[in-house]
């Protein structure tokens, strides 16, 4: 836990708050739970009463899936930045077979480990998935213009949370675009390789689509 800088978005006042910047799956499953329901980082001004969301370098890590996310808070990643944030896990960890994962804010984050959750398809197959999902959302909704789009599980049900200009809504996830997906990456090639880190986004899977 570190103490975060932080200026109010709204009455521009400053002020400080303990951050939580490792968190580890075994030993912290609490912290997962208020990740997951937008607790963790919530920050509300004592000037002004703002609420937000705060953005901090943080890694996530669960042992289990051999998993390891970086939080890059919206900054360029580097390899010193990568290496100080490992620094932060308590004994020394072989990567080498883990699935490293870059993101670039906290919503990000949370979807990451919604899909971890879920079990049913990697990071990489659920990034195709949505863009196929996208082509079926355009066709109902035409002059649709997507802000975000994310994958969640509400009431225990896996959905494609969609955030456009005015509006905000769930898309049912449909599992027969998981036959396309994981045939598109089932060549060694075309998986992402373990022990380095990748962002796995929407524009890598457009690059997946074209190969």
């Amino acid at each position: 836990m570190t103490n975060h800088s932080l200026k109010c978005p709204v009455c521009q006042e400053p002020t400080t708050k303990e951050v939580i910047t490792y968190i580890n799956t075994q030993t912290m499953p609490e912290l997962v739970e208020q990740l997951l329901d937008n607790q963790l980082y919530h920050f509300e001004c004592p000037h002004c009463g703002a609420v937000r969301q705060v953005e901090v370098q943080m890694i996530y890590h669960d042992p289990s899936n051999k998993l390891l996310i970086i939080n890059l808070a919206n900054q360029q990643y580097s390899e010193t930045l990568a290496n100080n944030l490992l620094n932060l896990i308590p004994d020394h960890l072989d990567v080498s077979d883990y699935n490293l994962r870059l993101v670039q804010n906290i919503p990000e984050l949370i979807e990451k480990v919604y899909i971890s959750h879920f079990n049913q398809v990697s990071d990489a197959t659920m990034e195709i998935i949505k863009l196929l999902t996208d082509g079926l959302f355009i066709k109902q909704k035409p002059d649709a213009d997507i802000n975000q789009r994310f994958f969640t599980i509400v009431n225990n049900q896996p959905k494609i949370y969609y955030i456009l200009e005015s509006e905000q809504f769930f898309v049912d996830y449909h599992e027969s675009l998981e036959v396309f997906a994981k045939d598109k990456l089932h060549s060694p090639n075309q998986s992402p390789p373990k022990g380095k880190f990748i962002q796995i986004d929407r524009d890598w899977a457009l690059h997946a689509l074209e190969k």
